[in-house]
C-alpha cells in the first residue's frame, strides 16, 4: 500500500465514520423525537382515561347523592304522614273521650236532678206531716192548758174548805197528771219543731 493509497483510505475511513456519526446523531434525534411524541400520546391517553374514570365516578356519585336525597325525602314525607295520622287518631280519641264524658255527665245530672226532685218531694211531704203533727200537738197543749187552768181554779175554790174530801184529792191527782202530760207534749212539740227547722235548712240548700 502506497502512501497515497493509505491516505486516501484513511480519508475515506474518516468520511465514512463522520457520515456514520452524523447518521447516528440524526437517528438518535429522531428516536428522541419519536419517544417524546410517544410519551405525549401516552400522557394524553392516560389523561383521557383518567378523565373518563373521573367523569364516571362523578356520575355515580351524583346518582348516589340523588338516590340518598330521594330516600331522605321519602322518609321525611312518611314521617310527616305518620305524625299527621297519629295526631288525627289522637284528636279523634280525645273527641270520643270528651263525648263519653259529656254523656256520662249529662246522665249523672239527669239522675241527680231526679234524685234531688224526689228528695225535695219527700222533704215537703215530711214537712207537711210534721206541720200537721205540730199543729195537733199545739191544739192538744192548748186543750191541756185549758183543762189545767180549770182544775187550778177548781182546786183553789176547794182549797178554802177546812178539810179535803176524796173528790178534792182526786182533783189534785188529776191536776198532777195533767201537768205530767202537758210536759210530755211540750217536749214532743219541741222535738217536732227542731225536725221542721232541720228540714227547712235541707230544702234551702
Amino acid at each position: 500500500c502506497t502512501t497515497t493509497s493509505c491516505e486516501r483510505l484513511e480519508k475515506e475511513k474518516e468520511e465514512v465514520q463522520a457520515s456514520l456519526e452524523d447518521a447516528l446523531h440524526r437517528l438518535e434525534e429522531q428516536h428522541q423525537k419519536e419517544l417524546a411524541q410517544l410519551e405525549a400520546r401516552l400522557q394524553a391517553f392516560y389523561q383521557a382515561e383518567w378523565d373518563k374514570v373521573h367523569l364516571t365516578y362523578q356520575e355515580e356519585a351524583d346518582k348516589c347523592r340523588a338516590l340518598m336525597e330521594q330516600q331522605i325525602g321519602d322518609l321525611k314525607a312518611n314521617h310527616e304522614a305518620t305524625k299527621l295520622d297519629f295526631k288525627a287518631q289522637h284528636f279523634e280519641h280525645l273527641q270520643d273521650v270528651k263525648r263519653q264524658y259529656e254523656d256520662s255527665l249529662k246522665e249523672l245530672r239527669t239522675v241527680h236532678s231526679g234524685d234531688l226532685q224526689s228528695l225535695q218531694n219527700t222533704l215537703k211531704e215530711s214537712e207537711v206531716t210534721l206541720s200537721g203533727q205540730i199543729q195537733e200537738l199545739r191544739e192538744e197543749n192548748d186543750s191541756l192548758v185549758e183543762k189545767l187552768q180549770a182544775e187550778e181554779e177548781r182546786r183553789k175554790r176547794l182549797a178554802g174548805k177546812s178539810q179535803k174530801d176524796s173528790h178534792t184529792l182526786y182533783l189534785e191527782q188529776e191536776l198532777e197528771s195533767l201537768k205530767v202530760v202537758l210536759d210530755i207534749k211540750n217536749k214532743q212539740l219541741h222535738q217536732q219543731e227542731k225536725k221542721l227547722v232541720h228540714l227547712d235548712t235541707v230544702v234551702r240548700h
